[in-house]
């Protein structure tokens, strides 16, 4: 049962991140439009993101999962959200609608823990919105 719970917010995942992959091969093409797309996948791959890592997070606490399989997971998904970061970035989204799509805010999960991979976190961009998503998060850890 847990499995299938954690295997179908992975496929989901996967199926935006092949989608934000295809908009952004799609350089040229209805530039426009192209970049209302390519924001609007981000948007969504950034939600799945957050949805993902709840699901990972909850399956842990219940003893679901190992920490290794957790581990694993959580460096795909760090390193999913930088690629969604830099996306977004470019759309020069503002920092409320970054919290919105990563979810920072509201995420009501035991201990109140949130795991990233650090050392990815640390090669954010040091301005614009992957700069404010990388001061929360380094935030969120040292309270850990």
């Amino acid at each position: 049962m847990h499995v299938d719970y954690l295997l179908d917010a992975i496929l989901e995942l996967n199926e935006a991140e092949m989608q934000l992959r295809y908009v952004n091969s799609l350089e040229n093409v209805l530039p426009k439009k192209q970049k209302e797309a390519e924001k609007a996948l981000a948007k969504r791959v950034g939600r799945c993101l957050s949805d993902t890592y709840i699901k990972v997070e909850k399956l842990y606490q219940k003893r679901k999962i190992s920490f290794e399989e957790k581990e694993n997971i959580l460096i795909q998904l760090s390193q999913t959200a930088l690629k969604v970061a830099s996306t977004l970035e470019e759309h020069q989204i503002t920092l409320n609608e970054a919290e919105q799509v990563f979810r920072l805010r509201g995420i009501d999960l035991p201990y109140k823990r949130k795991q990233f991979e650090l050392w990815d976190i640390f090669k954010w961009p040091n301005k614009g919105v992957a700069s404010g998503m990388k001061r929360q998060l380094i935030e969120i850890i040292l309270d850990l």
